[in-house]
């Protein structure tokens, strides 16, 4: 199954779901504060190598994967 979305809104959509603010979500996942989670919501910036990997530490629902492609084929 092919799935894409933007980054914009796979990172939208774990952050609703975790129900964090996005600052919390941050701290969360190991990031100081949450300034590039900022960056991708706006469309400036995508979801990088280390960023997914982050998340799916903490979130392992999501595969690095998905998060970096938004390609649910594994």
């Amino acid at each position: 199954m092919k799935h894409e979305t933007s980054p914009e809104k796979r990172l939208a959509e774990i952050i609703r779901r975790s129900g964090l603010s996005i600052n919390a979500f941050a701290l969360r996942i190991g990031l100081p504060r949450g300034e590039n989670l900022y960056r991708i919501r706006r469309g400036a910036n995508g979801i990088s190598r280390d960023l997914a990997e982050r998340i799916h530490a903490r979130y392992p629902q999501y595969s690095i994967r998905w998060l970096l492609s938004g390609d649910e084929q594994e």
